[in-house]
């Protein structure tokens, strides 16, 4: 006999299941936010009933909707009740829900993500059973509430069959839900964007094989690789797929791979679900725009010919989709039919994020060439435009031939670094910050020491918008101002936090250092600001930053961060090590120090043009810097 389909349907507040469901289980509310339904069996294709079948793996599946791509499903998984029973019984499911609370590297943007997770729990024999679910909904943790108050549960009847059978082992490549329902990825010029292939599969995976080919969406046809078209740069293992050795090479139309584990079966079965194609992701797609020409509006990227094995090499074939099914999941890449040179001045910069902010809030005028804009392609001009150029305009400039206007009120100093989870946050103050409309900061620090970096803005004011990425070896940084011009009796003063995950094994030794910097006013136009280019020592041990300018012809800046209170002698020595110039002698507190060297010695006279170190004893620790003095006669 087969058993009717077993479903917790949200529709607003009721919870919809079958009546032989209802009348063993009594369930009238749905107590799970952000969940659609839960399933407990599977159906074939074009089939509405689910089957559960005896002393077989059964699937158990859930989707919903979240209102913003920030939340994620932290935990799907299930549990062994914690008391034994002489009867059989099923296992807990427990799902865990992240509300996205942890600090983003950008702004989140409200716009519905769609979710789906699936699982295999141990078989039971043929019988009626009650499945406990238990849901909580927590904040930067994979761990659940200890306050039971904060946990739903509810539980769901469901019916295993006997005389019935699970279909063969077969998978179904998938792709990310498209963020607003669109395009799963827009690159734009020299910013490669990532899309995550996922895989639904009835078996644990050890391997798989198969191409990705880029298609015309018009035409079917494919598009093959050459100047002005889209490229796969990079396919990394991501999820339970991560340590996988991959390997890939181009072919006319993409890439084809293969990716194995060197022990076990990573990749864990997530029973394709003919209504969700939405499985586990395994690879982050790379795509890049073409660098010149034109490229299509949009293209789907397919993936053909998977074949995956198990951990004793047995064969996973790709299932076959029957028509009522329709095309297999393709991702689609959409590429900005606008230009984010809003000032048409040939070059994007932060002078056109101000633009664009003063016409997408109404602040200030809108161009005509304006009215169709539309960078991320979601058929709306908003908000998220602004963060797709700023996106974009971290990788540009503002060319040196710019006329700019002086900002002696703007200034950007660094915090004293501390240790924190991970890594080291650095305090970063933008001093003046009510002159801005707009800034890009290119931070470098020790990459043999950090592996990553990201912005937490969580302390900023709600009228900025923040974006940060890698982008070689700096990082950089854009912040925009969404709130035009503000009248200020003092300086507003821009705070955030720059936290440099450190890689494995490493200490927080070096420095942090600002290594280019660009501002635009409230106007569009671009500032000049003098001395943009702090430093700051990492880690617990005193630091010395760099010397600015260097080489210097009236006098060189640099500063001494200590994280106690130490002894110091800062000094200024020629190269045959005599001491020219003394700085600094005695007892500081902790914090940071400036200091100046005006190219005088003790006595007062100007020393000869050449090369001079700055030599800094603290608690007995000796650190140098090399100055050069040019004053050219």
């Amino acid at each position: 006999m087969r058993s009717p389909s077993v479903v917790l349907a949200v529709l607003g507040l009721a919870l919809l299941v079958p009546s032989r469901a209802v009348a063993g289980g009594g369930i009238s509310l749905n107590p799970f936010q952000f969940v659609n339904e839960i399933r407990i069996g599977t159906s074939a294709p074009c089939d509405s009933d689910l089957r559960a079948c005896a002393f077989q793996p059964i699937v158990v599946s859930a989707h919903g909707i979240f209102p913003n791509p920030c939340m994620r499903i932290r935990r799907f998984e299930v549990v062994q009740p914690p008391f034994m029973s002489p009867f059989p019984r099923p296992p807990i499911l427990r799902i865990l829900v992240d509300n996205g609370g942890c600090p983003q590297v950008a702004l989140c943007v409200n716009r519905p993500t769609r979710w789906s997770a699936s699982l295999l729990m141990p078989g039971l024999p043929a019988g009626d059973f009650a499945l406990p679910v238990v849901y909580a909904i927590a904040s930067c943790t994979d761990s659940f509430p200890s306050d039971t108050s904060l946990i739903s549960t509810q539980s769901i009847p469901f019916t295993v069959d006997s005389g019935c059978t699970n279909p063969p082992a077969c998978l179904i490549p998938t792709w990310g839900d498209p963020p607003g329902g669109l395009c799963n990825a827009q690159p734009m010029r020299g910013v490669p964007a990532t899309l995550d292939l996922g895989v639904q599969s009835w078996a644990p995976l050890a391997g798989l094989q198969g191409k990705l080919a880029f298609y015309l969406v018009t035409t079917n046809e494919p598009v093959l690789v050459q100047p002005g078209a889209p490229r796969i740069v990079s396919l990394d293992p991501i999820g339970p797929a991560a340590g996988m050795h991959i390997q890939y090479t181009s072919n006319g139309s993409g890439v084809q791979f293969v990716m194995f584990a060197d022990r076990g079966a990573p990749i864990p079965a997530a029973p394709p679900d003919y209504r969700f194609f939405s499985g586990v992701p395994i690879l982050r797609v790379g795509v890049a725009a073409p660098d010149s020409g034109v490229p299509p509006s949009v293209v789907s990227l397919r993936a053909l010919e998977f074949l995956g094995s198990d951990s004793l090499g047995g064969a996973v074939p790709a299932c076959p989709l029957p028509p009522c099914i329709g095309p297999p999941p393709e991702g689609h890449i959409c590429f900005p039919s606008a230009t984010c040179d809003v000032n048409h001045d040939g070059s994007e910069d932060v002078r056109d994020l101000v633009q664009l902010v003063h016409c997408v809030l109404g602040s200030g005028p809108c161009p005509d060439y304006l009215t169709g804009f539309d960078c991320n392609g979601d058929g709306q001009k908003n908000i998220d435009d602004v963060l797709c150029c700023g996106s974009e305009i971290l990788h540009g400039h503002v060319p040196d031939s710019t006329t700019t206007r002086p900002a002696p009120g703007v200034h950007v100093t660094f915090g004293v670094a501390e240790r924190a989870g991970d890594g080291v946050d650095v305090p970063v103050h933008i001093v003046g910050a009510d002159f801005l409309g707009a800034a890009r900061l290119a931070l470098s620090f020790p990459t043999d020491r950090f592996r990553d970096a990201r912005v937490d803005a969580s302390g900023m004011s709600q009228s900025w918008l923040s974006l940060g990425e890698r982008i070689g070896g700096p990082f950089v940084i854009g912040l925009v101002n969404i709130a035009g011009n503000q009248s200020r009796l003092e300086p507003q003063t821009l705070d955030f936090v720059v936290h440099l995950v450190l890689a494995p094994g490493a200490s927080p030794d070096g420095e942090i250092a600002m290594s280019a910097a660009e501002f635009s006013g409230n106007d569009g136009v671009a500032l000049a600001v003098a001395d943009a280019a702090p430093s700051q020592a990492l880690g617990g041990r005193p630091g010395l930053s760099r010397a600015r300018p260097n080489p210097f012809s009236g006098e060189t800046r640099f500063s001494l961060d200590l994280p106690t209170a130490a002894s110091v002698d800062l000094a200024v020595h020629d190269l045959a090590g005599r001491r020219v110039a003394t700085l600094f002698h005695g007892t500081l507190t902790p914090g940071a120090r400036a200091f100046v060297w005006n190219g005088h010695d003790d006595h007062g006279g100007a020393v000869r043009d050449g090369v001079y170190f700055v030599r800094c004893v603290t608690n007995g620790r000796v650190q140098f810097q090399r100055v050069v003095l040019l004053r050219g006669r």
